[in-house]
């Protein structure tokens, strides 16, 4: 059976269960959830944070036992347990979204752990890793990671994620750095990755020209967001084309470093019919080098 991805539901749930030590009445164990995630993840706020809790529990078993239940130094002792328990509650949920990061990270970091489960055996796992083939990491889609050996989805889609920030990945060390893990989480995968990127055959023949480039064209070719490819399509319609590079970045608005890594695979050559909608404008041709 093979382990649960990171942050589904049912991997949220199963780690969330320190929680129910929040939900004891009146706060007597939230102290109890606050050390068990400080001390399984070092983290010292935790950890200070449970031993505070851990005192205000204290305090109101020692002080009620020295002072009548009508005195106000109860009272006050009932009162700071009732508002430390509320603030535990607020304070518990809100250091949950951290804490399972935190230990999303530290479980696909050691995948003899997570990617190779000990209760999968060899056989289940090379059916789930059928006839691996060769991808370029910089073309590749998660779906396509995925086939490969030790990437599971979430590790597939931080390396798309990664790629489209960065541009293109330069080589397997600089992939490792990239993405932040150590190199023999990935040392499986290593053999059938390449890292080709805008070589001259690209550059000649599989530029995209974007006066006449549907979204889906858009999208694959230039491996850009459907938001992005959207919003380039419905600009262009009200203009009726883009005459250069920068009447391009004037109007879409897009971020630089995202101009930047198409800037090389597009162009902008106008029809007749592009002409006569913008008379006044003069259409440039051929492939845009630089800005």
């Amino acid at each position: 059976m093979r382990p649960k991805e990171p942050f589904d539901k049912a991997w949220k749930y199963k780690n969330s269960i320190w929680l129910v030590w929040l939900f004891v009445p009146f706060g007597l164990t939230m102290y109890i959830s606050f050390l068990y995630i400080g001390l399984k993840m070092k983290r010292k706020k935790w950890i200070i944070a449970g031993v505070i809790y851990s005192i205000i529990t204290s305090q109101a078993f020692i002080l009620t036992e020295f002072y009548p239940d009508d005195h106000i130094v109860s009272d006050l002792s009932i009162w700071l347990l009732i508002f430390g328990w509320i603030f535990a509650l607020i304070h518990g949920f809100l250091a949950r979204d951290e804490y399972l990061h935190m230990l999303s990270e530290k479980t696909y970091a050691h995948p003899v752990h997570y990617i190779h489960s000990p209760v999968t055996s060899p056989r289940t796992h090379q059916r789930e890793k059928k006839n691996p083939t060769i991808v370029n990491i910089n073309k590749a889609t998660a779906k396509e990671l995925e086939q490969l050996p030790s990437i599971n989805s979430f590790l597939a889609n931080k390396m798309v994620a990664v790629r489209r920030d960065i541009g293109h990945y330069r080589s397997f060390s600089h992939l490792i750095e990239s993405i932040g893990v150590k190199q023999h989480i990935l040392e499986d995968a290593k053999e059938f990755l390449i890292f080709s990127h805008n070589d001259e055959f690209d550059r000649q023949n599989k530029s995209v020209n974007l006066n006449h480039a549907s979204v889906t064209e858009i999208c694959n070719q230039l491996d850009l967001d459907e938001s992005f490819a959207k919003q380039i399509v419905n600009i262009r319609k009200k203009l009726g084309s883009f005459h250069s590079l920068i009447h391009f970045m004037q109007e879409t608005n897009l971020p630089p470093h995202i101009v930047a890594n198409i800037k090389d695979r597009i162009t902008f050559n106008a029809t007749k019919a592009d002409r006569e909608h913008n008379p006044s404008r003069t259409p440039h041709s051929g492939r845009i080098v630089d800005y």
